[in-house]
Formats: structure tokens, C-alpha cells, sequence
């Protein structure tokens, strides 16, 4: 007679698999995990323990590493309680597993957040107020032993990781300015910490990805629902960048000269291999692709090149002093193709030329985003109704806002762009960037909890050095 098996058994190669996933959870640092849990109302976690890779706890320990931080006082927006969930073991409790959005509407205001040389984290918002632009200090504080190297917002707005030259990966609540933990795929405690070159979140949030600052290059990728290492693929690997639509594609550059692009399925799941890769000669720095889709661009040293899907070159771009350090692409909201790419330049510039794909002629720059006195590090796009605000970062110690109209002719009739507001970090040598546009109105379950006994990572301070003087408006 068949014996019915008890609830919760699995097969030996299940059992074999879970170990394996075991593993690699375990090689999630914890910034803390003896720290009382805080008095007053809880809200448990949505998963139990063993699906969270992420055990931030209470991080008391972290306000000590953050010693130097000056932000603004936060703002608490109230929101709708979150659905109910079973309740985890206190420890967990605070750790909120890809939260997303409940209400949405269109976004009114931007937040930038830039990394240093000098190991510091900035954290400014943009808003504005009869159409004026402001620029408002957030935060400001050491946080990395190591030179910023990368920054990355979740499509939602509620998570950021930030990586250095040396160390793990680092997450924090952007909304709570809270830090939530460590990533690696190393085991914890392991002092050999390759250091991070690049993160990227897939369009839809559900995946970071994570390359490794070592030789190797190699990648790790992660589920944002409970942080688990899902695979690892062989570098190396300098830059990534996933497709827009289905954020299943990824194309990869790095040290082997080589462009190649990866299948992230489910069906693809158990190959460790590229499914295509060109030869490019050269070494590329970075690999960026277009919103619509249709294109995608290659930098290598002082040369752009922009392939379509096809990965065959279409325009190539060459800088008149030094290298092109960052690329993003305007699409036409009307036409709803690419049709314009942005250039950060080493001579302090950053160029915009326009892309005919449909004829032969020579793409043409169109106009120039003038303001930086030394190389622009990295560019990055925000639309908002009818304008593109462009931010970028430079190695003068300079953020600067632009904002481009829809409407080509409103730009400036000489092509030259000056700054809308700027913003000085009197000195820093400026490295990575990232931006994400916001809602006043939007509430997210993570801010929910953050509205609760949110006194672990108090960034703000009375020092003064994000004063508003800091902040310049021009035109």
C-alpha cells in the first residue's frame, strides 16, 4: 500500500538544491544582529526567515559608521497600513522584502544621489516650486571605506545599493535613509571582498545585478524579493545593462574585448554561456541601452559606437579631447524611437547628437551642456511631463541640473545649454550617480514601517556642511 508522505517532504535532489541555495544566502553580511528590537507597535515581516537573505535587525551599530552624516530632517508620509502577512521572529521584522508602490501618479519631483573619491554618499531632491527649480540637501556622509564606485535605484524608488572599490555591496532604504544591509557572494566574514565595479536593477526590480571589481569580473545575480543569489556567471565584466522591455536580455562588456549579451530566463536558467558575442579589439568601459529598445551604445576610450539589435554598428562617435566616460539616450515622445544620444565628455562638455536611423547622413551635434570646468563623469535622464531634466556629475565637484524641452525649439537657438540649478560638494572628486523621479502622493509599504519606531539610522545632523548655500540656481 502507498504510504502517503508527510507534509514538507522533499526529494533528496530538492533537498541537495535547497542546501545549495542555503549557502548561498549565508553569504549575506548582517550589519547587526544583537541590537534590541524597538518598543512600540511592529509590523511583521511578509516572508518568514528562510526565505529572507537580508537580516538587517535593529542597525544600532550603523549610526557609529555613519558618525559624520548631515541630512535634512525627513519628511513622514503617511500611508495605507500593508497587508497582512505572517508574523517572523522579531529579529526580521524590520526588513521589508521589494516593496512596491500602492498609489502611483506622475512624478513631480527628482531625487539625486552621488558617490565620491573621498568614500562619501550625497543625497539631494529636486523640486520645484512656481517652476522654479530647488535643489534640497538630504544627506551627506561617509559610506564606504573605499571610493564610491557605483550607484543604483530600484524602479520603485525605495531601495539603494551602493558599491566601492573595496568591501560588499551595501542596501539602504532611499525613503527612511536607513541602512538595511550588506550583499556578497562571498561567505560572510571572508576578508577577501573583490569590491564592486558595477550594479545594475533590471527594469522591472526583481533582479540586481552585481559584478565583481576583482580580475575575474564575475557576476552575481540577485532576487530583490528576498535577496537570494540565484546564479553566478563568469566575467569579466566592467559594465551591464538590461533590456528595457523584457528585462530577460543583458549585454556585458569588460577586460576580454568583448560585447556579449546573456539570456536571464527561466528557460536559460542552468546555462552559464552568453548567447551572443562580437569581438570588439578594444576594451570597453561601458554598455548602455536605449529606452525604446532599438539601440544600444558601446564606449571605448574616446569613441562611441551605437549598434542596433542586430549588435552591427551604426554611428560612431569620437571625443575632440579624451575619453567619453558615460552615454544615455532622448527618445521622442511623439515618435517613440531614439533619437538623440548624450555624450559626457572628458574636456568638461556634454554633447548632444542627433540620430537620423533611417538615412546614411552623419549624425550631427545638435547642442552642448556647458558648465563643468573638468571631465563629466556620468549623465543620467528624468522626464517630467514635457521636459527631460538631464544631471549630471563632474570631477570639478559640480552637480549640475539641465532641462531639455520636448520641443527642440525651445532649446537655446545657439545650441549652447547652461545649467538650470547646480550643486557644489566643495571639492569632492564626484565618481557615480544615480536618479529616480518621485511623487509626493505615492506611498510605498516600506514607508509604512518606516513610520513606525524609525530611530535606528538618524542621518540627520546640525553640522552644516549641506547647508543650502551649497546650492547655486542659474539661467
Amino acid at each position: 500500500m502507498k504510504r502517503d508522505r508527510p507534509a514538507g517532504a522533499k526529494s533528496s535532489s530538492k533537498k541537495t538544491k535547497q542546501a545549495r541555495i542555503s549557502t548561498q544566502r549565508a553569504s549575506v553580511h548582517l550589519i547587526n544582529n544583537t541590537s534590541p528590537a524597538p518598543s512600540g507597535p511592529q509590523t511583521s515581516n511578509p516572508k518568514p526567515p528562510t526565505q529572507s537573505a537580508l537580516k538587517g535587525g535593529r542597525l544600532k551599530a550603523a549610526v557609529t559608521a555613519t558618525a559624520t552624516a548631515t541630512v535634512s530632517s525627513p519628511t513622514k508620509v503617511p500611508s495605507s497600513p500593508p497587508k497582512a502577512v505572517p508574523a517572523p521572529p522579531p529579529k526580521l521584522s524590520q526588513v521589508i522584502p521589494a516593496p512596491t508602490a500602492v498609489a502611483q501618479s506622475p512624478p513631480n519631483s527628482i531625487k539625486i544621489v552621488f558617490g565620491t573619491y573621498e568614500h562619501l554618499l550625497y543625497g539631494l531632491h529636486l523640486t520645484f516650486s512656481s517652476g522654479n527649480p530647488t535643489l534640497t540637501p538630504l544627506f551627506h556622509f561617509r559610506a564606504h571605506a573605499a571610493p564610491l564606485t557605483t550607484l543604483a535605484i530600484s524602479p520603485s524608488g525605495t531601495h539603494l545599493a551602493t558599491g566601492s572599490s573595496t568591501g560588499s555591496l551595501s542596501l539602504w532604504s532611499l525613503p527612511r535613509k536607513r541602512a538595511l544591509g550588506t550583499l556578497s557572494p562571498t561567505p560572510a566574514g571572508d576578508d577577501q571582498q573583490p569590491g564592486v565595479s558595477r550594479a545594475v536593477f533590471d527594469p522591472t526590480g526583481r533582479l540586481l545585478a552585481v559584478a565583481d571589481a576583482d580580475q575575474s569580473g564575475k557576476l552575481a545575480l540577485y532576487r530583490t524579493r528576498d535577496w537570494a543569489l540565484l546564479r553566478r556567471l563568469p566575467g569579466p565584466m566592467a559594465s551591464l545593462a538590461f533590456e528595457p522591455k523584457r528585462a530577460t536580455l543583458m549585454f556585458s562588456v569588460g577586460r576580454d574585448r568583448c560585447l556579449r549579451l546573456w539570456d536571464l530566463s527561466r528557460q536559460a536558467k542552468s546555462t552559464k554561456r552568453p548567447v551572443a558575442s562580437v569581438r570588439l579589439g578594444v576594451q570597453a568601459e561601458a554598455v548602455e541601452w536605449s529606452p525604446a529598445g532599438d539601440l544600444f551604445v558601446v564606449l571605448t576610450g574616446a569613441v562611441a559606437t551605437v549598434y542596433d539589435t542586430k549588435m552591427e554598428p551604426k554611428f560612431t562617435f569620437r571625443s575632440p579631447r579624451g575619453r567619453v566616460h558615460d552615454a544615455k539616450f532622448l527618445i521622442s515622445r511623439t515618435a517613440e524611437k531614439t533619437c538623440h544620444v548624450l555624450l559626457a565628455c572628458e574636456d568638461g562638455i556634454g554633447r548632444i547628437f542627433k540620430l537620423e536611423t533611417d538615412s546614411e547622413a552623419e549624425p550631427v551635434c545638435v547642442a552642448e551642456l556647458i558648465g563643468h570646468s573638468n571631465r563629466v563623469r556620468a549623465i543620467e535622464l528624468v522626464r517630467l511631463g514635457e521636459v527631460t531634466y538631464v544631471v549630471t556629475i563632474s570631477s570639478d565637484g559640480w552637480c549640475h541640473v539641465y532641462g531639455l524641452d520636448d520641443d527642440r525649439a525651445k532649446w537655446s537657438e545657439d545650441g549652447i545649454i547652461e545649467p538650470l540649478v547646480r550643486y557644489d560638494s566643495k571639492g569632492c572628486r564626484l565618481t557615480c550617480l544615480a536618479v529616480c523621479g518621485v511623487s509626493e502622493k505615492e506611498k510605498t509599504e516600506e514607508e509604512v514601517i518606516g513610520n513606525e519606531g524609525d530611530e535606528d539610522l538618524n542621518l540627520n545632523s546640525d553640522s552644516g556642511s549641506d547647508s543650502d548655500s551649497n546650492s547655486d540656481h542659474s539661467g
